[in-house]
């Protein structure tokens, strides 16, 4: 049996050191929506202007990936998310990720650049002792943290496997 480094558990404090290294608010809102959110890294790629509105109950993002179309509200991410949306073009249908890459045509973010993001600011927070050396904090990570701290606020398997995006009858969720 091979024996492998954990994945690190984000705390707010670790959270909070992370969002610091960003270099831009992009980044900031990208990496506060994964956590906030629980999405896997495609997801919140693939989130176009319209995807991220507003009800009766809150702010929340349409999240459409490996296991289909959700619904998440948000929470912790808000304060970043609105002045970032707000600054945006009025067109529903542009990526809020996004690069232009010719005079007439926006595109989405690539995969690359969000890990070099994140590699890069987990580099950062390992130079300076945040984050242990052997430490192994990846994309990911934020999405298993999400499941951890949905299971330690009591919610039901059923719960987390909507909230996560995993089926119905997933045993995902008993993994945390």
């Amino acid at each position: 049996e091979v024996k492998k480094i954990p994945a690190v558990h984000i705390t707010p404090e670790i959270l909070e050191q992370f969002l610091g290294e960003c270099k831009t608010l992009e980044q900031k809102v990208y990496f506060a929506l994964v956590w906030d959110t629980g999405a896997r890294k495609s997801e919140i790629l693939n989130l176009k202007v319209k995807n991220i509105q507003k009800d009766t109950n809150g702010m929340m993002v349409e999240l459409d990936g490996k296991t289909g179309y959700r619904k998440n509200y948000l929470h912790d991410s808000i304060a970043l998310v609105m002045p970032y949306i707000n600054s945006m073009s009025s067109n529903p249908d542009d990526w809020v990720f996004n690069t232009t890459y010719t005079k007439s045509k926006s595109e989405r973010r690539s995969h690359s650049t969000i890990d070099t993001w994140s590699s890069r600011i987990v580099e950062r927070l390992k130079k300076r002792g945040v984050i242990s050396p052997n430490d192994k904090l990846r994309i990911h990570s934020f999405r298993h943290t999400k499941a951890r701290n949905l299971k330690k606020l009591k919610w039901s398997n059923d719960e987390i496997n909507i909230w996560m995006g995993w089926s119905k009858n997933s045993n995902m969720a008993t993994h945390y």
